[in-house]
């Protein structure tokens, strides 16, 4: 039996809530802690869950931007208080409330593939390098600078920001983000969400965890990938935006194939 404690390092939208009823207490982080800033890095044994990037994408989109309980008070706004809002963070050097914010142009695009078409469009990317997104999980970002900087897509920026040994700011290039995802996938556990009630019952036995038994997962209502028709240009752009990811980790469930594209 491994010597070290499991601990989990929790990025959003991957199933670390659910986790978190099914383990012990302090056994996966909150979202705001991340590898980079634990000061008890070497006493643990990290783990984490990795998400194919267009289902990931979907969930973050459909929850963020269109979910009328977590942004509900943003979409009952009129338009025009909502396009003023948004037209704001162009004016001044006011930081952005959330980049829910951003990604939906201030909640003027009503649909899931609108709103990923801009998260991987480098003109949209561009336009809203400036806006800083404070307390982004761990720490202040200008997300979209840093995802064009190192051309990559937010899954991408997100899980390094998560679970890499060095802060999204210290990385330069693509070297860098491959030596951090070589380390994720060497030193942590890692389980997939689509098998996350298969294998996370046999992680628990691995490390001697109790494990709660059938907790009940949280229901979505979302479509599946396949229901959104989503065109090839913009799976293409999906795939190159989240390549490190899906080199490092495989294509996942995603229609997305490195080979096909």
């Amino acid at each position: 039996m491994p010597t070290k404690p499991l601990v989990f390092l929790h990025q959003p939208k991957t199933g670390g809530t659910w986790v978190s009823k099914c383990l012990p207490q302090n056994r996966v982080l909150p979202h705001n802690q991340n590898y980079h800033s634990l000061p008890y890095k070497n006493k643990i044994q990290p783990a984490c869950i990795i998400r194919d990037p267009l289902d990931y994408l979907i969930s973050l989109v459909t929850f963020w931007c269109l979910d009328k309980t977590y942004c509900g008070k943003e979409l009952s706004k009129p338009a025009d208080v909502q396009k003023d809002e948004y037209n704001a963070l162009f004016n001044t050097d006011s930081p952005c409330s959330h980049p829910k914010q951003i990604i939906s142009a201030g909640f003027s695009c009503k649909t899931v593939p609108e709103i990923i078409e801009n998260m991987v469009n480098d003109e949209f990317i561009a336009k809203h390098a400036k806006v800083l997104s404070p307390n982004h999980h761990t720490y202040d970002y200008r997300v979209f600078h840093e995802m064009s900087r190192l051309d990559i897509g937010y899954y991408t920026f997100a899980f390094l920001d998560q679970y890499a040994r060095r802060k999204i700011t210290d990385l330069h290039n693509s070297t860098d983000i491959l030596n951090e995802l070589t380390f994720i996938r060497s030193h942590y556990e890692v389980i997939n969400t689509r098998n996350l009630t298969r294998d996370l019952p046999l992680l628990c036995e691995k490390y001697g965890l109790p494990f709660r038994s059938h907790p009940k997962m949280k229901v979505t209502t979302r479509s599946a990938p396949d229901a959104y028709k989503f065109d090839r240009p913009l799976l293409e752009r999906i795939a190159y935006k989240e390549r490190h990811m899906l080199t490092m980790f495989g294509s996942l469930i995603s229609p997305i194939s490195i080979k096909q594209l």
